[in-house]
């Protein structure tokens, strides 16, 4: 079963930054499906 999360730009941008981040585990864990708005990627 996928999980699905809503994130935003300050979530991420702290997933990435943060070297000992639970949260950067969970952002690259292939069984959550991540939505977030389309300017995140542009």
């Amino acid at each position: 079963m996928t999980k699905s999360i809503v994130v935003d730009t300050n979530l991420i941008i702290s997933a990435l930054l943060s070297s000992s981040s639970s949260l950067r585990e969970v952002l690259f864990d292939k069984s959550i499906h991540f939505y977030a708005p389309n300017f995140i990627i542009s």
